[in-house]
């Protein structure tokens, strides 16, 4: 396949703290609501639930929180070395099967970074930590929009994932071989029609009737496409409509995943930042 960037990038990659050295357990979390500092609960003690608890590791640039419940990671909250709150994130799946997952991954920046959100859609290898859905009727305004295509390529599967804009536009592209278990970038972060177009993804989406078309433009199935899905991201994420193709068939259902506490804190702040597709860096 020439002309593709063949990049090899660690499955979301921050770039943003350093190595995080060992860290310690609270019962409890708080984000002060005018400073932006965390407010850690009590030292999480043997008695405490092994099921619940935040972690707080000193790196580089900082100091980095986990939100860790039940096996999931419900967010990574990183601060400055003075305290305040300059980015959060979080990864949800998307899509599953013998192929391995999808991730949606989420990223919120704070100044003096500038204020944003985005969402990049990849595979990953299944342990990679992230937050089950639900399956829910869901609402609210479209964000963005994603194309994922997974092809069986000899005992491994190619997944190729594209994230576009509200305007319709391709923000990136990436492709990701699969043994089911595990998972290495083969092209990321790409925003090339031509790439997309090799892997029978469009260089741009209709905004307004995706919903009723989602996979206008894409190639028709061919023998070795093992799942095509199209998503629409609404509500800063806390839904995804999805719509998943096997040959003629298309079934649709929503994703939910419930806000926890702290986001519901930060909710009305957040609400002011603009959202955009891809990797947001």
């Amino acid at each position: 396949m020439k002309g593709l960037r063949l990049i090899g990038l660690a499955v979301f990659a921050l770039g943003l703290a350093g190595r995080a050295r060992a860290g310690k357990r609270y019962e409890s979390m708080m984000i002060d609501p005018v400073d932006m500092t965390a407010i850690m609960g009590k030292p999480a003690s043997a008695l405490s639930s092994p099921q619940a608890w935040f972690e707080r590791s000193e790196t580089g640039a900082g100091a980095r929180i986990s939100d860790r419940r039940e096996g999931e990671c419900r967010g990574d909250f990183d601060f400055s070395p003075s305290g305040p709150l300059l980015h959060r994130s979080r990864a949800l799946s998307v899509l599953e099967g013998p192929f391995g997952r999808v991730y949606a991954r989420f990223d919120h920046w704070y100044p003096p970074e500038r204020a944003r959100i985005a969402v990049n859609t990849a595979a990953g290898p299944r342990t990679f930590p992230h937050r089950e859905p639900v399956l829910a009727a869901g609402s609210g305004s479209a964000e963005s929009f994603a194309l994922i295509r997974v092809l069986l390529n000899g005992r491994r599967y190619k997944i190729a994932t594209a994230d576009y804009g509200l305007d319709g536009g391709l923000k990136a592209l990436r492709v990701d071989v699969s043994s089911g278990d595990w998972s290495s970038s083969e092209v990321a972060f790409s925003s090339s029609p031509f790439d997309a177009g090799i892997w029978g993804l469009p260089a741009s989406v209709d905004a307004k009737t995706f919903a009723a078309k989602p996979f206008a433009g894409v190639a028709e199935p061919v023998d070795g496409v093992e799942t095509e899905a199209a998503l629409i991201y609404r509500s800063r994420g806390v839904y995804v409509e999805r719509f998943v193709r096997r040959g003629s068939r298309v079934d649709r259902d929503w994703l939910a995943f419930p806000v926890t506490e702290i986001e519901r804190s930060l909710a009305k702040r957040e609400a002011a930042f603009p959202f955009s597709a891809g990797p947001g860096r």
